[in-house]
């Protein structure tokens, strides 16, 4: 048995010479069989170039005015003994993409013409994403007060590291684009609603003087986000969740002694 493994630009196709039946020499390009896709967050357009590298069918990619040359997201792709019409009936049935079919002297070829008026509601905001400025010091505090006094590294650095695991977790695509201004301590961010109403919450949480019940609340909101995610990763953000929960209790917890102490230290008459 014959195998070849291609690998190009993170996809992977398998031609396995004894695993398909015969075809007749005849048949189109498109229905033409190929034994393996695999596609890993690769984009649209290098996909149909792949394929029409492989296939020798002709697919074009066209996009209105105001659709993201990166829409749409694709994500992972896994399919096998699959022709290049059924793999285009694929897009069109499992992305909601408009595929063309169009006759021609030389064979068939394929038009993907994408609308804004064809993307979904829930996709489309992602069209036009918020520019928001983010305040970090008091995050920064709070991280600064919650480690032990021997810790090393860099505070702000522990800050962008938690807001991009919140973020990696939340699964949202595109991803946003996150800038650090470092001498006025805030964070420049271009995303989706969602994406920065995780960030603000993450950041609510983080903050030391905040009052616990609205750092709590934060924590939910940023737990609920990921439902019921079971991987590693998803727990170990929640164990982290979960100690922050228990640092403002604790934090709170001191507050109210300490504000207990100073009404006694008022009420003492004092001598001379």
């Amino acid at each position: 048995m014959r195998i070849v493994r291609l690998l190009i630009m993170g996809i992977v196709v398998l031609l396995v010479s004894t695993s398909l039946p015969a075809q007749p020499t005849t048949a189109p390009a498109e229905d033409r069989v190929l034994p393996e896709l695999r596609f890993d967050n690769v984009s649209l357009d290098d996909i149909t170039d792949f394929l029409r590298d492989v296939s020798g069918v002709n697919i074009v990619v066209r996009r209105a005015l105001g659709v993201p040359p990166d829409y749409p997201a694709l994500g992972k792709i896994h399919l096998s003994n699959i022709t290049t019409r059924q793999f285009l009936a694929f897009l069109n049935r499992t992305y909601d993409l408009p595929v063309e079919r169009i006759e021609g002297p030389s064979g068939a070829m394929y038009s993907i013409k994408i609308d804004v008026s064809s993307i979904p509601s829930s996709a489309r905001q992602l069209l036009n994403p918020q520019v928001r400025v983010f305040d970090l010091s008091e995050a920064i505090n709070g991280i600064r007060i919650r480690r032990p006094a021997d810790a090393k590294g860099d505070p702000l650095a522990d800050t962008m590291s938690l807001l991009q695991a919140v973020l990696d977790q939340s699964g949202e695509q595109p991803k946003p684009i996150l800038t650090v201004h470092q001498a006025t301590q805030t964070l420049i961010f271009k995303g989706s609603p969602r994406s920065a109403d995780l960030i603000e919450n993450t950041l609510v949480a983080l903050r030391s003087g905040r009052n616990s019940s609205d750092s709590l609340r934060a924590l939910g909101t940023i737990r609920d986000a990921f439902g019921s995610n079971d991987s590693v990763d998803a727990q170990m953000f929640r164990d982290q969740l979960k100690d922050q929960r228990s640092r403002m209790n604790q934090l709170e917890s001191e507050n109210v002694q300490l504000r207990s102490e100073l009404e006694k230290l008022s009420k003492t008459p004092s001598t001379k």
